[in-house]
C-alpha cells in the first residue's frame, strides 16, 4: 500500500487538516480482519469557518510511528485507492478506543493534521494550536489503555468527584474552614448507602499509577487544557470530566489528612495494630503531577479572567522552575524547542515578542532568542532562572541565557503573593539594556558594582539534579514530621553566623542592628508563607521566633557529650528491634505483658523522639505553622552557598560561585547577582544572591556611579 501524500494547505493562515475516523463496520457483509483495520479520511477547513470537531490531546510515546492508518480519498474516487500513514502505537490506542460502532468522528489529532515532515508547515500550524483547541467543541485526554485498576478507580474518583463539586469544595476563595465543612459534607454523602457506602476507600496503588501516567508531564498538556472550554479524561473504559477530576484529587488530599490526624492522635499500641493505616498514608499521592497540572490549568483560566493571562517570563517560571528539592515534577517535551513553543499560545500580547516558531533552528539559538526579546522588553529578571553551569547539551549558551532543559530552582523574588512587598535591591532605577552582540553572544547591561567576594562557605548539600547521590536526598532524610535534622541545618546555620561574627569583628558596611537582623532573615531568603494563600510574604517576627528557638537548640546540642549521643542512639535501636521481634513472637497470646512493655518503654524508646533539650536529632518542631513556614523556605535554599564579601556583606549564593567573583546589581533588578570575570572586560553570570540590607535599594541610595557589564 502507497503512503499518504500530504497536499499542501492552501488559502490563509486559518487553514487546518481534520480526521475524519471511519467507524468500525461500514458494510452490511460480515466483518473480517480487513475491515477492522482503522481508517480515515483528511480534509481541510478554515478555522474562520468554524468547524465542529474534537481535538485529541495525548502523548506520542517512545516506540516511534510503527502502526498504520488507511487513509480513503475524502471525494470518494476509487481510481486513487488506498493509502497509509504510520502512527505511534499510542494513537493507534487511542482511535481503536474512540472509533464509533455506526458512526464517523472527526478530530483534530497534531501527529496527523500536521506534515511532521515539513517543517515550515510546522512552523505555520504550532502558532494556530492554542485557537484549535480553544474553538474544539471538547477536548479528549487520552491518558492511556486500562492498568493497575484504573476503571475501577475511575467510577470512584467520579462519584467523589461529583459530590466534591456538589458541595463546593473548591468554589470560589474559601476560608480553611469553609473548605473543612465542603469535605466533610462531600464525605458524609459518599458515605451512605446509595453512594460509595460506608466501607468505601480509594486505591492508592490505583491512584498512584493513574497520577503517575506520562501525559500529565507533557509540555504541550499546560496549553491544551487550559484554553479549552470542556475537557474529559478517557483511561481504559472509563472517562471523567476536568471539574470531576479536579475536586476529587483536591477531596483525596483532605482525606488523607484527616486519616493522618487520627492516625497521630491514636495511641501507640492503637498505632501499632493499624500500620496498614501508616502504609497508606505514606504511599499516599496527594501532591502529584496530575493534582499540579490540574492547578496550573485551573490557575491559568482565572488569571485570564481577570487579567488576560501571563506575561511570558510568568508563564516560563510557572512551568520550567522547579520550587523546592521535592517538587519535581518538570515538564517534558520530545521536540526542548516545545519547553518554549508549546507555551508561546498561554502568552499575553506574544505578538509583541516577535518569537515565531522555527523548528529548522537549532536549540541554543531559540533558546537566545527568547532571552534576547524578553531583555529588550525590559525584563532583567530574566536573569533569576541562568543558573551555572548549563547541562551538557546547552553548555555553549551565553551565560546570560536560561537553559530550560536543565534543573532550574525556585528564585529568590518569586512566589510573592500580591500584597507583599517584593525585592527591589536595583530600587526604582529602571532597567537599561545595551547593545546584544549576536555573533559573539554577549549583551551590556547597567548596574552597580557592590563588592569581592573574599570567602565561600560550603554548598548547603547539593542541588537536586546536580547527578551526586547526596543531592538526591529525600525529604524526610532533611526534615521531618517532628523537626528539622540537626545533622542538616546545623552546619548551615553555624557557618552564616560565623560569616556574621567575622564581619562584625573585622568591620562591614552595615550597620550592627542590620546584622543582627540578617542571622534570622537570611537562611530562609527573608520569606515565609501567608496566612491563608499558597504564596510568600516578606518575614516577620515569627520567623525570627523559630530561628531563635532553632539557635537555642543548637547550643543545646553542642554542649552534649558526643559518647552520650551515641550511647543514646544504640539503646533506641536495640530496644526498638526487641520490641519488633516480640510483637511478632508473643502476639495476642501475651497481651497484657505486651501492654506492660509499652508502657515500660514508651518513655525510653518514644518520648525521646519528642524534641526537646536532649534530643540528638531534632532542632526544632513544626507542629506550628511559623515552623512549618520556616522549613520549607529554608529548603529552597538548598543547593546555595553561604559567602562574604571584602566589605562585610553576607549573603546566599549560588553553588558554582567563588572566591574572587563579585557581586553587583543589575539596574532594573530584584536581586543582587554574582559575576566571574572572564578577561577582556567582560563577565559570565554565576547567579543571583541575597544579602540582607541591599534587598530594598539601600545600597543604591549612597551609590550612584553605574558602570557597563559586558555578559558573555
Amino acid at each position: 500500500m502507497k503512503d499518504y501524500t500530504y497536499s499542501p494547505l492552501k488559502g490563509p493562515k486559518a487553514q487546518i487538516r481534520l480526521v475524519r475516523l471511519l467507524p468500525l463496520i461500514t458494510t452490511s457483509e460480515q466483518h473480517d480482519s480487513h475491515q477492522l483495520e482503522l481508517r480515515c479520511t483528511l480534509k481541510s477547513a478554515s478555522l474562520k469557518d468554524n468547524p465542529e470537531y474534537t481535538a485529541l490531546s495525548y502523548t506520542w510515546g517512545t516506540q516511534g510511528r510503527t502502526s498504520r492508518l488507511i487513509v480513503k480519498d475524502d471525494k470518494g474516487d476509487p481510481a486513487n485507492g488506498e493509502t497509509s500513514i504510520l502512527i505511534t502505537p499510542s494513537l493507534e490506542a487511542a482511535l481503536l478506543n474512540f472509533r464509533q460502532p455506526t458512526e464517523c468522528i472527526t478530530l483534530w489529532i497534531d501527529q496527523l493534521c500536521i506534515n511532521q515532515d515539513d517543517i515550515s508547515e510546522k512552523d505555520l500550524q504550532v502558532p494556530l494550536m492554542r485557537t484549535i483547541y480553544e474553538k474544539a467543541r471538547d477536548v479528549l485526554v487520552w491518558l492511556g489503555p486500562s492498568t493497575d485498576g484504573s476503571d475501577h478507580l475511575l467510577k470512584i474518583l467520579n462519584e467523589v468527584g461529583k459530590q466534591a463539586s456538589q458541595a463546593g469544595l473548591l468554589n470560589g476563595d474559601k476560608s480553611n474552614s469553609e473548605v473543612a465543612h465542603a469535605f466533610e459534607v462531600s464525605l458524609s454523602e459518599l458515605l451512605k448507602p446509595g453512594s460509595l457506602g460506608p466501607r468505601f476507600t480509594i486505591p492508592t496503588e490505583s491512584l498512584r499509577s493513574f497520577v503517575a501516567r506520562p501525559w500529565w508531564a507533557r509540555v504541550w498538556v499546560v496549553q491544551e487544557i487550559s484554553v479549552a472550554s470542556s475537557v474529559a479524561f478517557v483511561c481504559g473504559h472509563q472517562r471523567i470530566t476536568y471539574d470531576h477530576l479536579r475536586n476529587a484529587l483536591q477531596f483525596y488530599a483532605f482525606y488523607i489528612l484527616n486519616k493522618a490526624e487520627k492516625f497521630q492522635a491514636r495511641h501507640l499500641i492503637a498505632k501499632l495494630f493499624t500500620i496498614r493505616t501508616l502504609l497508606v498514608l505514606q504511599k499516599a499521592p496527594c501532591d502529584s503531577a496530575a493534582t499540579q497540572m490540574l492547578s496550573s490549568s485551573y490557575k491559568y483560566k482565572c488569571q485570564k479572567e481577570l487579567t488576560g493571562g501571563h506575561g511570558f517570563l510568568r508563564i516560563l517560571e510557572l512551568s520550567h522552575v522547579v520550587k523546592d528539592s521535592n517538587h519535581r515534577l518538570r515538564l517534558q517535551a520530545t521536540d526542548d524547542r516545545d519547553k518554549i513553543y508549546g507555551l508561546l499560545g498561554l502568552v499575553k500580547n506574544a505578538d509583541k515578542l516577535g518569537i515565531q516558531p522555527q523548528y529548522g533552528k537549532e536549540l541554543p539559538a531559540v533558546f537566545i532568542e527568547v532571552a534576547r526579546a524578553l531583555l529588550k522588553s525590559g525584563q532583567v529578571d530574566l536573569l533569576w532562572f541562568c543558573q551555572f553551569p548549563k547541562s551538557e547539551g546547552c553548555f555553549k549558551l551565553p551565560s546570560w541565557v536560561p537553559d530550560w532543559t536543565g534543573y532550574i530552582q525556585a528564585p529568590y523574588g518569586s512566589n510573592f503573593s500580591s500584597t507583599s512587598s517584593q525585592f527591589a535591591a536595583s530600587g526604582g532605577a529602571k532597567a537599561r539594556i545595551g547593545h546584544i552582540d549576536n555573533e559573539e553572544g554577549c549583551v551590556n547591561l547597567q548596574g552597580v558594582f557592590v563588592d569581592d567576594v573574599e570567602v565561600i562557605g560550603r554548598v548547603w548539600e547539593e542541588r537536586p539534579g546536580s547527578g551526586t547521590h547526596r543531592g538526591e536526598l529525600k525529604k524526610s532524610e532533611l526534615f521531618s514530621s517532628r523537626g528539622f535534622h540537626m545533622k542538616i541545618v546545623s552546619p548551615f546555620i553555624q557557618e552564616l553566623n560565623l560569616f556574621f561574627d567575622d564581619a562584625l569583628s573585622k568591620g562591614t558596611a552595615l550597620d550592627p542592628s542590620v546584622i543582627e537582623e540578617a542571622r534570622w532573615r537570611t537562611p530562609i531568603g527573608d520569606k515565609e508563607w501567608e496566612d491563608e494563600v499558597a504564596s510568600a510574604r516578606r518575614a516577620t517576627n515569627q520567623s525570627r521566633g523559630v530561628h531563635l528557638e532553632v539557635c537555642r537548640r543548637i547550643e543545646v546540642q553542642k554542649s552534649i557529650p558526643v559518647s552520650r549521643k551515641k550511647q543514646t542512639q544504640k539503646r533506641r535501636f536495640v530496644l526498638l528491634h526487641v520490641l519488633w521481634f516480640l510483637l511478632r513472637v508473643l502476639g495476642y497470646l501475651f497481651w497484657a505483658l505486651l501492654r506492660f512493655l509499652f508502657k515500660r518503654l514508651y518513655r525510653l524508646v518514644v518520648m525521646p523522639q519528642v524534641p526537646s533539650e536532649k534530643d540528638s536529632s531534632f532542632v526544632f518542631p513544626i507542629d506550628t505553622g511559623a515552623g512549618v513556614s520556616y522549613m520549607n523556605f529554608m529548603q529552597q535554599m538548598y543547593g546555595r552557598r553561604p559567602f562574604r564579601t571584602r566589605n562585610g556583606y553576607v549573603g546566599l549564593g549560588p553553588a558554582a560561585m567563588t572566591k574572587g567573583d563579585i557581586v553587583c546589581i543589575i539596574l532594573g533588578a530584584q536581586v543582587p547577582y554574582v559575576l566571574r570575570p572572564h578577561g577582556k572586560g567582560r563577565y559570565q553570570l554565576i547567579g543571583e544572591a541575597y544579602i540582607h540590607g541591599i534587598m530594598d535599594g539601600e545600597f543604591m541610595d549612597t551609590n550612584t556611579l553605574t558602570v557597563e557589564f559586558t555578559l558573555c
